[in-house]
């Protein structure tokens, strides 16, 4: 699937699931809710590699990530590698600052670990793949939500 057609879809699934979040988000037990909403929705992401892993041949890429009312998460770069969807959880920083942070994990792939900062319309963070092999890439990323 391309590129464009794949962000077609996850903007169409963003839509519909999007009004769905409001009767979730009052349902006792829900995953939705006041804080789950900082981050809902498709985000564009500049990934970039740090020092180290720019010398292990890591490269710089964008992506887009989509951060479900349910509390799923998926990055659209992995999905190719075997990586699926996973869940993500919010801690709330201040009053009007918050924190997300999610493991995704493949037994061929290994394992990334996103966690950011929604900070104004941006969310800033890192995310750490370690392979199966061991080694480790440590990638800073900025994100911009999608209307």
């Amino acid at each position: 699937m391309t590129r464009s057609k794949l962000l077609g879809c996850l903007l169409g699934l963003s839509s519909m699931l999007l009004p769905a979040r409001l009767a979730l988000g009052d349902a006792p037990g829900s995953p939705a809710g006041p804080s789950n909403e900082a981050f809902l929705g498709v985000w564009a992401v500049e990934v970039t590699p740090d020092q180290a892993a720019m010398a292990a041949g890591r490269n710089a890429f964008k992506d887009f990530v989509l951060f479900e009312a349910d509390g799923k998460f998926t990055a659209e770069a992995f999905g190719p590698m075997g990586f699926g969807q996973s869940e993500f959880t919010v801690t709330e920083l201040d009053g009007a600052m918050y924190a997300f942070s999610t493991t995704m994990t493949n037994p061929t792939q290994g394992t990334l670990v996103w966690n950011g900062v929604r900070q104004g319309n941006e969310i800033v963070g890192t995310l750490v793949w370690t392979k199966s092999d061991g080694a480790v890439g440590t990638y800073s990323f900025r994100a911009e939500q999608l209307d």
